[in-house]
């Protein structure tokens, strides 16, 4: 699986967790983390980049931008594209800096590429607490 962080999320977390996560997991669960910007070019649309990452196959998207709030195109692609998106909640950055959002991640990670794994075309919200569970996203 290769996750792709999108713009609103800091593009070093990519970096970051790529490097974390190499020989944490098996092949097959895991590949690479990649920033939406070390991707695809500055500007592309959400449809273009989630209708490549859906083509392309084996990818999940992790990001804090709630696509229901987005067009219907945006929510219609990532269906149709059978993409898992995991969704940072409103807590994640409510009055928490930098520093403990990445420590958070870095918790939430081994969940988040476990659950990937095990589900197609699914959108889940991650709460804060890592002693939450993910919550279903109708998109």
């Amino acid at each position: 699986m290769k996750f792709l962080l999108d713009h609103n999320l800091p593009p070093v977390w990519a970096k970051g967790l790529n490097a974390f996560s190499a020989n944490q997991f098996d092949g097959k669960s895991f590949t690479q983390v990649v920033a939406l910007r070390d991707k695809f070019h500055h500007g592309t649309a959400d449809v273009e980049w989630l209708k490549a990452l859906g083509d392309e196959g084996g990818w999940a998207v992790v990001s804090a931008d709630f696509f229901r709030s987005k067009g219907n195109a945006e929510r219609e692609m990532i269906r149709r594209q059978g993409l898992n998106v995991f969704v940072l909640n409103k807590a994640w950055h409510k009055s928490h800096t930098f520093w403990p959002r990445t420590a958070q991640l870095l918790l939430w990670w081994p969940e988040i590429v476990r659950q990937a794994n095990s589900v197609q075309a699914s959108a889940f919200e991650v709460p804060w607490k890592t002693s939450s569970k993910f919550i279903g996203l109708k998109l």
